[in-house]
């Protein structure tokens, strides 16, 4: 009955139109938002209700038919509303749908893009649908305003097209709880990777982008970098994309640099790491992985020298089932701060946090790690970055399942 086709008439309406997986996602600018749901069958059109102390104004957007690549073509709608003229700072209800049904109300804070208002963004990977053991806390933090984005560095349900896409629905069933509430930003994993990516593009909205694979955008006193670093392996899927990228980053990066009185963070965001020290045989573990070094052979398009050229400050990862922060690091050298490790330090600082969840439980570590590698753990947990001003950044790693931060 999903793939029914509905002939819209007066008497007879679609089988499946109720809107669910609702995530919001930051719309490029404070006074933007975007809004995004699925349903099963068309619903004709795609509306926003929205107000400040009621739902006295409506957006339509638009949908498109997202088609499975699975053995049984299941077709899914993805509508999407982008809300603009935003007042930042301002709480928002809204709720979701069309003349077929309505989702539940929920609300939103409009983002606010002063460089003295501290954000709190929830920084992971690899949560999964099964065994997402960071998620209550983080649902809980969302709609207590405690956190004012997320940022979900890949592998999002293990796998967004398992079961005829059955698994990537229940995902968007149990992060609604975070998303419909505040800016679910996402990163495209190796878990994302099948009919080339197909899921992570179809079903979400990422700002300044077509794709959802490589993004930026500013927000407060930071400038957000969203790389893939799946072209990398996934070459099957053609290598043009690495090259794609590159351009785009290259360009990405040198305005960046050039904004740095507006913006004087830069942030990447990458699923595979450069560096890790867990013990298995993934590619950070090698000497030269390919998002450091580059393409195998040629040692093109590495990502290493490129982000410390530009001097970007906080490089985000995840892909390794544990947390791991990194001394300020480059060419598996620490260069620390003149006066604290972390002050001013002339090159990047690494975090892995990719154990938020999922089925596959948590990494062990060498029992040697090398020097450029300052605290480790294993156990299940998610980041918080705050970043306070222009000046003074701030990450911690919190517990699933203790109230106190594990590291800092």
């Amino acid at each position: 009955a999903f793939n029914r086709k509905i002939n819209r008439s007066p008497n007879q309406g679609p089988y499946y139109a109720q809107p669910e997986q609702i995530a919001l996602s930051y719309g490029g600018n404070v006074s933007a938002m975007w809004i995004t749901w699925l349903t099963y069958n068309d619903t004709f059109s795609s509306i926003v209700e929205y107000g400040i102390n009621d739902l006295r104004w409506s957006v339509k957007g638009s949908s498109v038919l997202f088609i499975d690549g699975g053995k049984q073509r299941s077709r899914r709608y993805i509508h999407r509303v982008l809300l603009t003229g935003l007042i930042p700072g301002t709480i928002y209800q809204y709720h979701v749908g069309s003349e077929y049904g309505w989702s539940s109300s929920y609300r939103f804070k409009a983002m606010q893009n002063l460089t003295n208002h501290e954000y709190i963004y929830a920084v992971y990977g690899d949560l999964g649908v099964v065994n997402a053991r960071s998620l209550g806390k983080i649902q809980q933090q969302a709609q207590r305003s405690l956190i004012d984005a997320v940022l979900h560095i890949g592998d999002m349900a293990y796998n967004l097209d398992t079961d005829e896409g059955q698994f990537g629905d229940q995902f968007g069933r149990q992060i609604e709880p975070v998303a419909a509430y505040v800016p679910y930003m996402m990163v495209v994993g190796n878990h994302e990777q099948a009919y080339n990516f197909s899921h992570y593009v179809n079903r979400y909205t990422m700002p300044n982008s077509e794709h959802n694979l490589f993004y930026s955008f500013d927000l407060g006193t930071a400038h957000f970098i969203a790389i893939s670093t799946e072209f990398y392996y996934f070459t099957e899927y053609g290598s043009i994309q690495i090259a794609n990228q590159w351009k785009w980053l290259t360009e990405d990066l040198k305005r960046a640099s050039a904004n740095r009185d507006k913006y004087p963070w830069i942030i990447t965001m990458g699923h595979r790491p450069m560096y890790c020290s867990n013990y298995d045989s993934d590619d950070c573990t090698k000497y030269e992985s390919r998002v450091r070094s580059g393409v195998p052979g040629t040692h093109r398009y590495g990502f290493e020298k490129l982000f410390y050229t530009y001097g970007v400050d906080l490089e985000i990862w995840a892909h390794e089932h544990s947390y791991e922060r990194m001394w300020p690091l480059y060419n598996r050298t620490v260069y620390n701060g003149t006066k604290e490790p972390y002050t001013d330090p002339p090159a990047p600082v690494h975090i892995i946090s990719g154990s938020a969840g999922c089925q596959e439980y948590t990494d062990p570590f060498v029992p040697q790690p090398s020097p450029w590698s300052a605290f480790r753990s294993s156990n299940y947990g998610f980041g918080r970055l705050h970043i306070f001003n222009a000046t003074h950044l701030y990450f911690e790693q919190v517990s699933a399942s203790k109230e106190e931060t594990e590291d800092s």
